[in-house]
């Protein structure tokens, strides 16, 4: 019984894979009710309903692509062809999905609309063109961005209409220049090496996909629409702290055996102790990073972001007297680890502030999003 009906359960899964589409049909899916159609009749040729279904629904796909193409085309909307394009792509992967299956021509009769999409396409081209033009009269960095994007479509539609030359050309226009300023004027600094942590953050950030960002190095002689301020203002190390906790631990154990007047060896029991004490050394470190963002030629930040981080360096190790067995093994363990050496500062130094080359290089990428 199991067998036939794990059976039934796979020729009702392969059944409903193999839809003729006609559901879809009466849904008014009618591009999944083509595309179901086609792919019953591809396994059954002669299946009525996926004949069926496959005209109808073709027809009435047809139908309203055509619909929504002679209604863009009655719009004032300067963008119109764009929805124009994207309708007559459906009809056309329609096409394309029925051409698969062998005997369409007896079903169905294709619209074609080649030539109506490449018409479309390239008028659609021709006014993102103009689009671009127009926003770079306004020579400003956001509208040679905006201009870019346009040209990048019209290229979509018809490939080449703008040249790669003035593509990059206005790619220049639209980029902004950001120039790292790393300050560097704290006591500390005179035994940590903060030049290997201002240079991995500038090489996090200018390595960088944003498409309309250029970051200068600082013997780049460029002129430049921003300055960022980058300090590691505070890093501070804790005195060791040590702290301890003991306690007795009593557990009854065998202690021997011996032999009573019978003869007979008996065994005895009795309670063992031990004094177990635990130390913890932990010492801390702390980091505070400040960022400044400002416009060039400007003494008031547009912001200022200030970012902490923390490290704290932990170490256990226990010691004990009396009787081991009062002790679990992993108490015992403990017990023979050597007390740890206390880190030097310059160890701790870099561990609060490694956390800080990844935050500030998230944080200025995220600040220059816009120019992606």
């Amino acid at each position: 019984m199991k067998t036939i009906y794990k059976l039934t359960m796979l020729s009702m899964i392969f059944l409903a894979a193999c839809s003729s589409g006609k559901k879809h049909l009466e849904k008014g899916n009618y591009n999944l009710a083509v595309l179901k159609a086609v792919n019953r009749l591809q396994q059954s040729p002669n299946h009525n309903k996926a004949s069926k279904a496959l005209k109808e629904a073709y027809s009435l796909a047809v139908k309203g692509h055509l619909d929504r193409v002679a209604y863009f085309e009655k719009t004032s909307d300067i963008f119109k062809h764009d929805g124009i394009v994207s309708e007559y792509e459906q009809i056309l992967k329609l096409n394309n999905a029925i051409k698969r299956y062998p005997k369409y021509q007896s079903v169905v009769r294709l619209r074609e609309v080649e030539d109506e999409h490449i018409s479309s396409r390239n008028k659609a081209a021709e006014v993102h063109v103009a689009k671009g033009n127009k926003m770079l009269e306004m020579q400003t960095q956001d509208a040679a961005r905006i201009a870019y994007s346009h040209f990048a479509d019209a290229n979509n539609y018809v490939r080449g209409i703008v040249s790669e030359a003035r593509m990059e050309k206005v790619r220049r226009q639209g980029t902004v220049i950001v120039k790292l300023n790393f300050i560097n004027n704290r006591s500390f600094f005179k035994t940590f090496n903060t030049k290997l942590f201002y240079n991995e953050v500038r090489n996090r950030f200018k390595n960088t996909n944003h498409r309309f960002l250029y970051v200068i190095e600082d013997d780049e002689n460029l002129e430049f629409d921003e300055v960022i301020d980058v300090e590691l203002n505070e890093v501070l190390v804790s005195g060791i702290s040590r702290v301890s906790n003991t306690k007795i631990y009593t557990k009854r154990v065998m202690l021997g055996k011996v032999e009573n007047e019978k003869g007979e060896v008996i065994k005895e029991y009795g309670e063992v102790e031990a004094e177990y004490t635990i130390y913890n050394n932990s010492l801390s470190s702390s980091a505070i990073l400040m960022i400044a963002r400002k416009n060039y030629g400007s003494e008031s930040p547009q912001f200022k972001k200030i970012i902490p981080s923390t490290y704290t360096w932990n170490q256990e190790w226990a010691r004990f007297a009396g009787d081991e067995r009062a002790l679990t093994k992993e108490q015992i363990e403990m017990a023979e680890i050597s007390e740890p050496s206390i880190p030097n500062p310059l160890f701790m130094m870099e561990q609060a502030t490694a956390p800080l080359i990844n935050d500030c290089s998230t944080f200025l990428w995220t600040q220059y999003n816009y120019l992606r």
